[in-house]
């Protein structure tokens, strides 16, 4: 006994499409633009050689909102002696806005927290950064999108 079956073979060809179909002011509004990352935005305005404490407040309430123990919060939490009373410091304040060197600073708080044992594993981590932000002044972006 024979069975067999004729079965066709379709072959497939995909149309070839060059170009882009999408309507003119779809095409112009297709690519996103780009942001900043927060480092590069902060870059821009911060030197951490020669920064203020409004600048520290800065940088503490964009990379850490929610921790007021920041090594960089601490620069911005100065008391402020008026008429023998103390109140938190305000960015209007004179000495808000006096120069500093934010690494040195840094290297303050480690001598003190290793001469009394607490770990500076946090300040090590805000040095970090701050050697970031310096190289990010410095490098170009990259265009994510080219």
């Amino acid at each position: 006994m024979q069975t067999g079956s004729a079965t066709g073979a379709l072959t497939i060809t995909p149309i070839q499409k060059s170009g882009n179909n999408l309507p003119l002011s779809k095409v112009h509004n297709s690519e996103p633009k780009q942001e900043l990352s927060t480092l590069r935005a902060l870059a821009q305005h911060i030197n951490p050689s020669s920064m203020t404490r409004n600048d520290a407040a800065t940088l503490s309430a964009a990379l850490f909102p929610d921790d007021p123990s920041a090594a960089f919060a601490a620069q911005a939490m100065i008391l402020v002696n008026e008429n023998g009373r103390w109140r938190p410091a305000t960015p209007n304040d004179a000495i808000m806005n006096e120069k500093f060197d934010m690494f040195e600073s840094i290297k303050g708080q480690m001598a003190f927290n290793q001469q009394h044992g607490i770990s500076n594993d946090g300040l090590n981590a805000a040095q970090d950064f701050l050697h970031k932000l310096e190289a990010a002044k410095t490098t170009p972006s990259v265009d994510t999108y080219t």
